[in-house]
């Protein structure tokens, strides 16, 4: 039975992952597993330290797998590893997730104001339309066959609105 090592991992439930990194053929696609895992690590921005043991962990390989996929992720410039000496190096992501993000968010918000600037500005055209006042007695007359049907005696008059007010 292995060993499971509990590790913090983004607590979001998913990890936002750049359309450029999906779709490079160039790189294996562990390579792109590795880069979308090592993601799901930087918290508060483009940098992150998990451990080369722990992203062994994470991908159910050895760590020379991970440094092999990190190499390949070098080349390719999607990421820079800073080396921190005897603790876990710093990874920083050259393609920017969280900027992305940003955008999207920013662009999302903006849609949804003029949405309701523009639900607002129909709402307010409604309240100000002139409402139909109706003659009931004529329309009661005429419902129950007593009168003709005459569309000219269902409105109200302005003048006798008016005058009934007053």
């Amino acid at each position: 039975m292995s060993k499971q090592r509990k590790t913090k991992t983004n607590d979001m439930g998913f990890t936002p992952v750049e359309h450029k990194l999906l779709k490079d053929t160039s790189l294996s696609c562990k390579a792109r597993m590795l880069a979308i895992i090592i993601s799901s690590y930087c918290y508060n921005g483009d940098e992150c330290y998990p451990n080369q043991q722990t992203l062994a962990d994470d991908m159910g390989m050895s760590v020379r797998s991970i440094q092999r996929y990190l190499t390949e992720l070098k080349e390719a410039g999607i990421i820079r590893v800073i080396r921190r000496g005897h603790t876990s190096n710093i990874y920083k992501f050259l393609i920017s997730v969280r900027r992305f993000i940003d955008k999207t968010v920013t662009t999302v918000k903006t849609s949804m104001n003029k949405a309701k600037q523009s639900y607002n500005k129909s709402k307010n055209k409604f309240k100000d339309y002139n409402q139909r006042q109706y003659n009931m007695g004529a329309l009661e007359e005429m419902l129950l066959g007593n009168a003709e049907y005459n569309p000219k005696e269902l409105y109200k008059e302005k003048e006798s609105i008016n005058s009934a007010i007053v």
